[in-house]
């Protein structure tokens, strides 16, 4: 039996070669996106082994307001540092300040948006610095600067440059040096410009005499616990020391379990369903195959193998076919993992992991599963082949059964039936879990009656074929209904792959179409300088009070965000003057009243510099960034109900009562606005008071001032900008709605924006339209990566009806011969071929847009988001089925048309 299985295999090495092609192309994308996510995640690991150069102890605030490994740390008192340099086993001591800081570039605008944009001082010990000097020297000067070299490149900066940092404020600077974080030009995607410590403490933490930090290298014979217990006893209440293990757990995890992790599950998804699609394609194969081998298999009975021995060298087939594919699939998933990286960098996702890391673990997953999905498709076809009767040797034999079983139109109508129910019940009551069910158990009914749809609707199909391109369409159309099992089983796979590439565009589609819906109705005003969505980039708040003073605006409001604690649940809070913000957005407030900030500023600063916060009754001053009211002190004290707050750190007044530095507070409460979905959730009523955290470890409770409805733009929350930057580093904005006045055209309000906001990192100016198509860009790139990741499934698909098709040919030689004896042409048999491919492609195109548009349906439903279908890419999907299918077509057409006559009429 082996013997006979080694000749089975090599007679017929032609015919499973696609099958062969299909599981090498599934093993090589589940390969490749493993080790994709293998590479992520060793790239993690390296990037937060090294991100603390061999700290040993790191002190820093206790509080943790935010899980984005990308949220700048909460301060400590400066005063720390001789405490931790005084205990024993403390070889050295250095002071991290940390803080938002955007380079500009040799054009005079912001550097590009990659990732994060850091500010802070450059550690002179190296053991503690994850930085070091390639090119200049450190910065010596508070005008001096050294910058990584991935932001130089990008903003074409080099050794001598002078140049801008924005910390807000325009800090001119001179680049002294470029970095190198270890081997590579950057930490990710990080942005990190360094001053001197005196620069850092001067721009960065605006002359507070606070710190983001404290590392501490450990002395000889000094362990990371015992260190950290010894810094523990000296520090204040709020701060704490850790370990650098613990340290870089802490960041890894925090990426496995946010990003890393939602990536690598994608990834496999997007490998599962290239991996089910090869299966239909393989399962098809082996059906026409062993079908057609019938008489074959029949004698082998009749002189005397058993039922075990026939499926055995199926399944022997199957393994051959299946280990050598899986094994070329797990090399070749090498270079797909290279192919995607490339594919995610031109998406603006750069993956910077030097080469590609394949684990034991991608093998252990990728070998074990390829081989079990080729076994598991060929069970089917192989079981039927074990039974067949040794009398079928003595008569002619059909390759596939005419009918369709009872069992299989009643099983299949069940499942479609609760499938379907399913997945309603999740979309109306808003339960994702039952629409995953419904989704799951529609795919089932999809393969089950698959046979049973497809006779009707390859006879519906191909009406237009059969109509208007006579003999060879109505032969076309008729072999496609002749054989519902051959038409359903090539489609089915293609059905998949359309299904998913349907399912997710309608998804991000609708998905975009809500935010752009909402972000359109919050837009009250009529231009918008965006300083893109970046946290810690932006601009000072002062560019909305300068707008508000051009000639040609009416109305201007910044909004800023940043991370609290709201009630104790992690939150993103925009920062401004609720009052004045709701002058140029939609908020449509329910209950209450918006809270107006009285540190809002009513007039533009003199110049682009920083601009204060005042008091009730004060107004904005000098580059410091000092506030200035009635009663102010002169270190920052908190002033009464009519005073603001002033002193070298720059305070701010609260609502009822100013307060600064150090976290101290007002007596009586701020007021924030909350949306109406999180008052909901909260039973949260106008009056209540909820508990806000901030970075810095104060808790101060807030009054609900008011509810508003709709939150695409501001968020769940507004916090007064005055009562955030108690509690904060200088504020920032990273947007600016403008309002233009009546009778001002667009262009001459948008040109004085332009001109304006020049001074802050030229920051760019739009309107509504372009903005809504800003903030959905993300969803294009989405939609892109989806559409690329998703072919390889659909060409498995096409594969797999192009073989077939050559199956069929190679069935049908006979009757081809009969046709050509009887005068049709070959173009009239190539063109019968490639109708009945197109179609097959269609039933499966239209069938698989079918079920991804209702499970899209679905599942924007169970989360609660209005359904909209991209007609565009609908349309494309649909031609994309139709032109791939006749392209599917051309060999076995070419092929058929090829066959002598009188040979393929003598062929039995």
């Amino acid at each position: 039996m082996i013997g006979l299985a080694v000749r089975e295999l090599w007679g017929r090495r032609r015919r499973l070669a696609s099958s062969l092609v299909a599981v090498f192309l599934g093993v090589a994308f589940l390969t490749g996106t493993l080790a994709l996510g293998d590479t992520l995640s060793h790239a993690i690991d390296r990037y937060f082994a090294n991100a603390y150069g061999d700290t040993d102890v790191m002190v820093r605030n206790a509080t943790r307001v935010s899980r984005s490994p990308g949220q700048l740390p909460g301060e400590i008192d400066g005063a720390v540092l001789p405490k931790v340099r005084a205990v024993p086993g403390t070889a050295d001591a250095q002071p991290v300040i940390q803080g938002a800081g955007q380079p500009l570039g040799r054009d005079g605008k912001v550097i590009p948006e990659r990732g994060p944009r850091v500010a802070g001082n450059w550690i002179e010990d190296p053991a503690l610095n994850a930085y070091r000097i390639a090119q200049g020297r450190a910065p010596r000067a508070p005008d001096e600067v050294v910058i990584n070299k991935r932001a130089a490149d990008d903003g074409h900066l080099r050794v001598g440059d002078r140049t801008v940092v924005l910390t807000p404020e325009r800090v001119p600077v001179t680049v002294v040096g470029i970095s190198m974080f270890g081997k590579d030009p950057a930490f990710g995607e990080t942005a990190f410009t360094a001053f001197s410590l005196e620069g850092a403490q001067r721009y960065v933490a605006h002359g507070t005499g606070r710190l983001t930090g404290v590392a501490v290298r450990a002395g000889s014979g000094v362990g990371q616990g015992e260190l950290a217990a010894r810094v523990s006893r000296v520090l204040p209440a709020g701060t704490e020391a850790i370990t650098g293990k613990a340290l870089v757990d802490e960041g890894v995890g925090q990426v496995r379990d946010g990003f890393l992790k939602v990536f690598q599950s994608a990834l496999a998804a997007f490998g599962a369903v290239a991996l089910l699609v090869a299966a239909f394609s393989i399962h098809n194969t082996f059906a026409i195959t062993l079908a057609q081998r019938v008489r074959e298999s029949a004698l082998l009975r009749a002189v005397g193998a058993s039922r075990r021995q026939l499926t055995l060298l199926v399944g022997a087939e199957a393994l051959v076919v299946g280990g050598v594919a899986t094994a070329a699939g797990a090399a070749g998933g090498v270079g797909c993992a290279a192919l995607l990286k490339l594919l995610f960098q031109g998406f603006g996702m750069g993956l910077d992991a030097q080469g590609v890391v394949i684990t034991a673990r991608t093998l252990l997953i990728a070998v074990p599963v390829g081989l079990a999905v080729t076994l598991l498709a060929v069970l089917g076809p192989a079981v039927r082949a074990a039974r067949i009767p040794p009398i079928a040797a003595l008569r002619e034999s059909a390759a596939e059964p005419a009918g369709m079983s009872e069992a299989r139109v009643i099983v299949g109508s069940v499942v479609a039936a609760v499938g379907v129910g399913a997945a309603v019940f999740g979309a109306v009551v808003g339960r994702a879990a039952w629409t995953g069910v419904g989704a799951l158990m529609s795919l089932v009914a999809l393969v089950a009656l698959g046979p049973v749809a497809a006779r009707p609707a390859a006879a519906l199909i191909g009406m237009p074929a059969a109509r208007w391109r006579g003999v060879p369409g109505r032969l076309a159309r008729e072999s496609a209904v002749r054989s519902p099992r051959r038409t359903a089983g090539a489609a089915t796979a293609l059905m998949i792959g359309v299904g998913v590439v349907t399912l997710l565009t309608v998804f991000a589609g609708s998905l975009r179409a809500s935010l752009a819906d909402g972000v359109a109705g919050s837009f009250r005003s009529g231009l918008v300088v965006n300083g893109g969505t970046n946290a810690s980039g932006g601009f000072e708040p002062s560019l909305a009070a300068r707008a508000a003073a051009l000639p040609q605006i009416e109305t201007a409001a910044g909004l800023g965000k940043g991370a609290a604690r709201v009630d104790g649940h992690t939150a993103t809070v925009g920062v401004a003057d609720p009052a004045q913000l709701a002058r140029v957005l939609r908020l449509d407030v329910t209950s209450g009243t918006l809270p107006s900030d009285p540190s809002s500023p009513s007039a533009p600063a003199p110049g682009p510099g920083p601009s204060g916060a005042s008091g009730t009754g004060g107004g904005t001053s000098g580059t410091s960034g000092g506030a200035s009211g009635t009663g102010s002190g002169t270190s920052g004290g908190a002033s009464g109900t009519g005073g603001g707050t002033s002193g070298t750190s720059g305070g701010a007044s609260g609502n009822g009562g100013g307060a600064s530095g150090g976290g101290a507070r007002g007596a009586g409460p701020g007021v924030l606005a909350v949306a109406e979905k999180v008052a909901d959730q909260r039973k949260w009523r106008v009056g209540a008071t909820v508990t806000v955290t901030f970075s810095d470890g104060s808790r101060l409770p807030m009054t609900v001032g008011a509810i508003y409805k709709r939150a695409d733009l501001a968020g769940d929350y507004l916090v007064p900008r005055s009562v955030w930057a108690e509690h904060n580093r200088r504020p920032q904005d990273i947007v600016a709605f403008a309002k233009p006045k009546q009778g001002v055209s667009e262009a001459d309000a948008r040109a004085a924006l332009t001109s304006l906001a020049r001074s802050y990192g030229a920051p760019d100016v739009q309107n509504r339209p372009e903005y809504v198509a800003a903030q959905t860009k993300q969803m294009n790139a989405f939609l892109g990566i989806v559409y690329v990741m998703l072919a390889l499934a659909i060409v498995i698909a096409l594969l797999g009806i192009a073989n077939t098709l050559a199956l069929s040919v190679h069935e049908r030689t006979r009757e081809l011969g009969l046709l050509r004896a009887v005068g049709a042409t070959r173009r009239q048999l190539r063109s019968m071929i490639r109708w009945e491919s197109l179609i097959v492609s269609l039933f499966g195109t239209a069938g698989g847009a079918g079920l991804g548009l209702f499970l899209g349906w679905a599942l924007v439903g169970a989360m609660s988001n209005p359904f909209s279908v991209p007609a565009v890419p609908l349309v494309v999907i649909l031609l994309v089925g139709a032109v791939a299918g006749v392209l599917a077509a051309l060999r076995p057409a070419r092929r058929a048309a090829r066959l002598p006559a009188l040979t393929a009429v003598a062929s039995t």
